[in-house]
């Protein structure tokens, strides 16, 4: 995906006042040059895969801690289908979770209260995460 290209990453969050926040967080960090990004939302994964079937996004970013489940225990459902990059964001990243999600099929575990700290990051996690080459082969 080239630099310039529209992003478009669908947020699964059940967490409404997070989905907002992270969107807000991430239109603030945006520069006048940068690529833009088309954000969608999810509450869960029922919504997500029908937000995924009609808008096929570059990016789904997917809340470990869903009602009912732990989103890392849903990559087999959402990998086996979706052709995108998917992270697991988490209020408590560690080594455990990291192998479990990468093992599931994720492209890896980002801090969520990191990420939120700085506009500027977001955008440039965003950017990265959105590049299907694994990270050891981005420019």
């Amino acid at each position: 995906m080239s630099q310039s290209a529209l992003r478009t990453i669908l947020h699964i969050d059940d967490d409404a006042g997070l989905r907002f926040l992270m969107r807000e967080v991430a239109e603030e960090g945006a520069r006048p040059q940068a690529s833009p990004i088309r954000w969608l939302e999810a509450g869960g994964v029922s919504e997500a895969v029908e937000r995924y079937r009609t808008e096929r996004p570059d990016l789904v970013l997917l809340d470990n801690r869903l009602r009912g489940a732990e989103g890392v225990d849903l990559l087999s459902q959402v990998r086996a289908a979706w052709g995108c990059p998917v992270w697991i964001l988490t209020g408590a990243p560690d080594e455990a979770l990291e192998r479990r999600a990468v093992a599931g099929g994720a492209a890896g575990v980002a801090s969520k209260d990191e990420l939120l700290e700085d506009p500027a990051r977001l955008r440039g996690f965003l950017q990265a995460a959105a590049d299907p080459r694994p990270a050891s082969l981005q420019s």
